[in-house]
């Protein structure tokens, strides 16, 4: 079976393309279905192999991975969609600029750099259950948080939040976070 997306609708007996405006050199890396809606539907793609650059990025479906567009051109590695709003969307990459969101379902993002390597090597990104604004990010250079605030009259961060308030500061866990959730005490 060649890379790319598939569906099954019978237990894994049967696996079905969905590969409407998905290039044939697709490499998906993740695949998030947005809790509050599963016809929208995020997968992150990166450039290897065959892969040119111009396939990775951000794929979005919203009638349940029937079609695709895509949204974001990066080599993304990992994604997260915001429990409550399906437009709040986090991706990370693996050797280019690092971190990004989009607070309007991919139409736009904006990157996160600050206080991250140069390449971080982002592999994954968790949103906090309790507060999704708090966002854990790994990479293959440790672990990562940011907090973004929340603009009071949308609920979102606003520009000058992003720029004077934090929204964009990353800083790297201590070891003890590391080594609290994710490896066995010596």
């Amino acid at each position: 079976m060649p890379a790319g997306i598939y569906r099954t609708v019978d237990g894994g007996a049967n696996w079905l393309p969905l590969n409407n405006g998905l290039p044939a050199t697709l490499k998906p890396t993740q695949i998030v279905v947005a809790p509050q809606d599963s016809n929208i539907v995020y997968a992150g793609a990166n450039a290897s192999g065959l892969a040119p650059f111009s396939a990775a990025g951000v794929y979005k479906s919203t009638d349940g991975g029937d079609h695709w567009t895509q949204v974001f051109q990066e080599n993304v590695m990992a994604i997260a969609v915001d429990p409550a709003d399906a437009n709040i969307v986090y991706a990370g990459t693996w050797n280019t600029n690092g971190f990004f969101r989009s607070l309007d379902g991919g139409a736009t993002w904006t990157q996160f750099s600050l206080g991250l390597p140069v390449q971080p090597g982002i592999t994954a990104i968790a949103l906090d259950p309790a507060n999704p604004r708090h966002v854990l990010i790994g990479s293959s250079s440790g672990v990562y948080e940011a907090t973004f605030a929340i603009h009071r009259s949308t609920g979102r961060c606003s520009r000058r939040q992003q720029t004077r308030r934090g929204c964009r500061s990353a800083r790297r866990r201590s070891a003890p976070f590391i080594r609290s959730c994710c490896t066995s005490p010596a």
